[in-house]
C-alpha cells in the first residue's frame, strides 16, 4: 500500500494532515524525530507549578474561509478566546532603558536626538515600494528606508543585540522577524494625515496601538484557547487525525529516499523499515531534505550559527508591570532577554491559585551557562527592566533550551536556503511537496505558512 508521508509534526505537518483528511485523503503517516508531536506548540508540564507554552503563540485568521473553519472547529466556540480589533496583539518593548507600552514599534519621540531623527528622515530617506528582494543586505534597505542617522543610531543597535552581526551581513528579513519595518516619529494628530498616504503609512507607525483606526488594520482576528495552552490546539488536531486513521511514528527519522524516474518510490526509516510512497510532504528544515535527494558537498551549504533559544517559564505571585500588554520585545543591548510574555493578559486561565504564569525568551550566544544560571539571569533581567516589582516573589522558574528556535537571517543563510530550494526544485520530483518555514523564499510567519500549505495541498494532491 502506498502512503502519503508527512515529515515533521509541527503546526505545518499537523495542519497539512488535517487539510488532507478533511478533503477525503487516507493512508497518511506522520514521521517525527522527537518523542512528542506539536513542535513549538507543545507544552512544558511542570506538575504542581503549571503547564506553560513555549513563549507567545496564538493563531491568526488566514482569510481563507475553508481553512479558518477547520481551525475554528478544532475547539468548541465557547472554548476560544477571540482577540480582535485593538486587543488582537497588544505588545510593547524595552529599549534604551525605557519600557514602552504604546506600541511594539520603536518610538523615537522620546529620544534625545529626536529633532535630528525627524530632519534626517524627511531629508535623507528614500521611501519606495521596491520589493525587499531588490536589496542585497539589511544595511542598504535601512539607509534607504529611514536615512543613515536612524539606521546607524537606532536599528543597527537593535539588530546587533539580536544577531551579533554587522547589518551589512544581515538579510532584510531580520527587520521583519521583529517589528523593525516601521518607526514611530510623529504624534497621532500628524499621523491621521500621514496615514492617508499608503507609502508613508508603510514606514511610519501609529503612536498608540489601542487607538489605531481599525479601518487601517487587516481586520483579522487571533485565536487562543480559553483553557490556557496552545497545546490544546495540537491535541485537538491529533484527536481528529487519529479518528481518521492517520499513523504517527515518533522518535523516527528518514534515513533514505529512493528516487526513481523523478518520483520518490520508497522511504527508508532509521529503524530500517520502509514505506512505499504515494506523496512526500516535507515540513522540516529543507537543508536536511536535499542530502536525501542527491549527494551534496556540505561545504557548499554551510550556515552562520544560530543563537540558542532559551525559554524560562516562571510562576510569580504578582503581575508584571506591563499593564494590559501580552508581551514585550527587549532590545536592550546589555540583556539576553528577547521577549517577555504575560500569558494572563490574554488568557484568564493563566492565573493559578498560587500566582501568574509568564515566560522570558532569551537568545544565548555563550555556551557556558547552565539552565540554573539562565533562570537566574532571566529573573535578574526582569528586575533590571522593573517588570518584576521589589515586593514580587518568584515561586517557580525553569529554563529550557529549545531544539529549534530563533533564526539567524544573515545574507549567507538566506542565500544558502535559496541555493537549496533551487537545487531541490531542479530535480523536478513529481510527488514531493515542501512546506513550512523557508520552504519558499521569505516564508517565515505561521499564518503565511498555513496559507501556503493550504494552497499547495488543495491543488497539488491527487
Amino acid at each position: 500500500m502506498k502512503k502519503t508521508v508527512i515529515v515533521g509534526s509541527g503546526i505545518a505537518g499537523l495542519m497539512s494532515a488535517l487539510v488532507l483528511v478533511e478533503k477525503g485523503h487516507k493512508n497518511i503517516t506522520i514521521i517525527e524525530k522527537e518523542n512528542e508531536l506539536g513542535g513549538l506548540l507543545r507544552k512544558f508540564d511542570y506538575g504542581e507549578y503549571g503547564i506553560f507554552d513555549y513563549g507567545m503563540h496564538n493563531i491568526l485568521e488566514t482569510g481563507i474561509e475553508d481553512l479558518d473553519t477547520m481551525i475554528y472547529d478544532l475547539l468548541k466556540n465557547d472554548e476560544w478566546h477571540i482577540l480582535e480589533k485593538e486587543k488582537r496583539d497588544l505588545a510593547g518593548l524595552f529599549f534604551n532603558g525605557r519600557l514602552q507600552l504604546n506600541s511594539p514599534y520603536i518610538d523615537l519621540r522620546f529620544t534625545k536626538n529626536y529633532t535630528e531623527y525627524i530632519n534626517s528622515f524627511f531629508t535623507k530617506s528614500l521611501i519606495t515600494s521596491k520589493d525587499i528582494d531588490s536589496y542585497k543586505n539589511c544595511s542598504d534597505y535601512l539607509k534607504e528606508r529611514y536615512g543613515e542617522l536612524i539606521s546607524n543610531d537606532v536599528v543597527t543597535k537593535v539588530l546587533s543585540k539580536l544577531y551579533k552581526k554587522n547589518i551589512s551581513e544581515l538579510d532584510v528579513m531580520s527587520t521583519l522577524i521583529t517589528p523593525l519595518d516601521r518607526m514611530i516619529l510623529l504624534d497621532a494628530n500628524y499621523m491621521d494625515e500621514i496615514n492617508k498616504s499608503e507609502v508613508l503609512r508603510s514606514v511610519l507607525a501609529y503612536p498608540e496601538q489601542r487607538k489605531l483606526n481599525q479601518g487601517l488594520s487587516s481586520g483579522k482576528r487571533a485565536l487562543y484557547p480559553k483553557g490556557y495552552g496552545i497545546y490544546r490546539v495540537v491535541d485537538a488536531i491529533i484527536e481528529k487525525l487519529e479518528a481518521r486513521g492517520v499513523e504517527f511514528l515518533l522518535n523516527t527519522k528518514v534515513d533514505t529516499l529512493d528516487v526513481i524516474n523523478s518520483s520518490i518510490e520508497k522511504v527508508t526509516l532509521d529503524n530500517n523499515t520502509h514505506i512505499n510512497a504515494k506523496k512526500i510532504i516535507w515540513t522540516g528544515d529543507i537543508s536536511a531534505l536535499l542530502p536525501l535527494l542527491k549527494s551534496v558537498d556540505r561545504k557548499d551549504y554551510s550556515f552562520d550559527k544560530k543563537p540558542k533559544t532559551v525559554v524560562v517559564s516562571l510562576l510569580i505571585d504578582k503581575k508584571l508591570k506591563l499593564e494590559d500588554l501580552y508581551y514585550i520585545y527587549c532590545y536592550e543591548e546589555s540583556l539576553s532577554t528577547f521577549r517577555v510574555t504575560a500569558y494572563y493578559n490574554y488568557c484568564d486561565a493563566a492565573k493559578t491559585k498560587d500566582g501568574y504564569l509568564i515566560s522570558v525568551d532569551m537568545l544565548i550566544y555563550d555556551e557556558k551557562f547552565s539552565n540554573e544560571m539562565l533562570s537566574e539571569m532571566a529573573i535578574k533581567e526582569l528586575k533590571y527592566m522593573k517588570l518584576l516589582g521589589e515586593d514580587s516573589n518568584v515561586i517557580f522558574s525553569k529554563a529550557e533550551v529549545l531544539a529549534a528556535g530563533f533564526p539567524m537571517p544573515t545574507v549567507k543563510n538566506m542565500n544558502t536556503y535559496d541555493k537549496i530550494r533551487n537545487e531541490i526544485d531542479s530535480l523536478s520530483i513529481k510527488n514531493l511537496e515542501k512546506i513550512g518555514i523557508l520552504s519558499e523564499k521569505n516564508l517565515f510567519f505561521q499564518t503565511d505558512v498555513l496559507i501556503d500549505l493550504y494552497d499547495k495541498l488543495s491543488i497539488g494532491i491527487n
